[in-house]
């Protein structure tokens, strides 16, 4: 959970969807993450020996806009997984998709997946003028999706070939399209898919290379010009009920009116509006007067951002992280990747376990440090040893 939790944090993310979770008895508390809600769809595990151990999928919606959504579909039929949420206020229907990749142990069939498919139809059908994201792990190797069409690409099996004619279909029905084209995993194949009705949603799509031991899969990233406070009126009236109301107003601002305002405020009859008031109704009728007149000609304050609840020493290795993987998109030598590989590796250990994070840096750069003055003159090591022992991040 630390790396899902410093990738939502980090950028402050709408929503995030999750394939193959293999949540399966765990309680919603062992997954939280503040500040997000958890919609999850596990795997169903029948009596007979059907699907393998794993699957499921999960979507994380951001607390602000999270209580817009509801669940239209949890389907599982022990090979293929589809969790869908619909925010009426958003109009936006997100999916999220898992089918196993098939073999003589675990089959999942394009029966299994046109099941699967079908749900999922008939959840966005009965939704009129909405926007549709439906992403996920598909596991369609042979799939071409260079084109606007999808194609078969050769090597595809009968089974493959039913199951890519079941996902044209859902396009075609929905008017969608699959933005992603390049390779979601190590193997160079197109697996992970985000397909949308709006291609003014989504924008900027990244796919980023993560650490081998974590996932053979690659994160995508997209940008969205979707406005995460449409609908949430309620949440911010509640939040600005404690909040004087002068407070809300950008007094600094260049855009202040001051003469227009105290023109206004000289035309008010005090004398009557005070008239037969207690001093405590006074106050608050001049609070009041002085409110609406300065609302007309000071301009709102905008949002602050919200403090971020990851501890400092987090965040530096988040940001080492993010410049290592940009050094290793860029590196061509095997060896300097291997270097970098093993600083990920590192790295990655340590956000999983916070306590060490410190520790275990402090330590690396003091060995660094001792050979380094091993093979020095004494009066480099005396500058040597003033040098704090923490890693520059």
């Amino acid at each position: 959970m630390p790396l899902v939790s410093d990738l939502l944090y980090e950028k402050n993310q709408i929503f995030f969807a999750l394939s193959e979770t293999w949540l399966r008895e765990h309680k919603d508390a062992e997954v939280d993450i503040p500040g997000y809600t958890l919609f999850r769809g596990d795997r169903v595990k029948f009596k007979r020996r059907y699907g393998r151990n794993s699957g499921g999928v999960a979507i994380y919606v951001r607390d602000d806009i999270a209580g817009t959504f509801e669940c239209s579909l949890n389907f599982s039929n022990g090979a293929v997984e589809v969790l869908a949420i619909y925010s009426k206020p958003l109009e936006l229907h997100i999916a999220c998709v898992y089918r196993q990749p098939d073999n003589q142990a675990n089959r999942s069939t394009s029966k299994a997946f046109k099941q699967a498919i079908n749900k999922l139809h008939t959840s966005l059908s009965g939704i009129d003028n909405q926007n549709i994201i439906i992403t996920g792990d598909f596991n369609l190797p042979h799939t071409d999706w260079s084109c606007g069409d999808i194609r078969k690409l050769p090597g595809a099996s009968k089974d493959e070939q039913e199951m890519i004619e079941t996902l044209n279909n859902l396009a075609n029905t929905h008017f969608l399209n699959q933005i992603v084209k390049q390779p979601t995993h190590k193997d160079g194949n197109i697996l992970d898919l985000i397909l949308i009705n709006n291609m003014e949603l989504l924008h900027d799509l990244s796919v980023t290379e993560p650490l081998r031991s974590a996932t053979h899969h690659y994160f995508l990233e997209v940008a969205s010009s979707l406005s995460a406070t449409h609908g949430n009126s309620q949440e911010e009236d509640e939040v600005d009920i404690n909040i004087p109301p002068l407070r809300t107003l950008n007094f600094h601002s260049d855009d202040a009116d001051w003469i227009n305002m105290e023109c206004k405020l000289d035309e008010v009859n005090w004398h009557d509006e005070l008239r037969g008031l207690d001093p405590d109704q006074m106050v608050d009728k001049i609070l009041q007067i002085s409110y609406d007149t300065a609302e007309q000609h000071i301009p709102k304050r905008k949002a602050a951002k919200k403090q971020g609840t990851i501890p400092r020493d987090r965040k530096n290795l988040m940001r080492r992280r993010n410049r290592l993987n940009k050094i290793f998109s860029r590196a061509t030598t095997a060896v300097r990747k291997e270097k970098i590989r093993t600083e990920l590796i590192d790295i990655e250990k340590s956000c999983k376990n916070p306590e060490r994070t410190l520790d275990t840096l402090k330590n690396k750069k003091q060995s660094k440090l001792s050979v380094k003055t091993a093979n020095t003159s004494l009066p480099m090591r005396r500058n040597l040893a003033r040098q704090s022992p923490v890693l520059d991040l």
